[in-house]
């Protein structure tokens, strides 16, 4: 099947921050976005852009999980978000 390629926008590392942290709305997780993003940073240097886009969409995957689970009010205490 052919496919009409279409470009992706180019992004910042500014706007790559505002999008993660949109998803830490309490900021609860200020913390953990920090350090993934220093992550992310440090694997820009090396990785090729397809590795680097899986890892920036694993960060967001990581902070809207552990986001969620944060401001779950129906979360008990050492329950995992999966098991609900």
């Amino acid at each position: 099947m052919t496919r009409a390629t279409r470009p992706l926008p180019h992004w910042t590392w500014d706007d790559l921050e505002t999008a993660l942290s949109g998803f830490d709305q309490t900021r609860q997780l200020e913390t953990l976005r920090l350090h993934l993003l220093e992550g992310l940073q440090t694997e820009a240097e090396s990785a090729d852009a397809p590795d680097l886009l899986k890892h920036v969409l694993s960060a967001g995957w990581v902070l809207a999980q552990v986001g969620v689970s944060a401001t779950d009010p129906r979360q008990e205490a050492g329950r995992s978000a999966s098991s609900s």
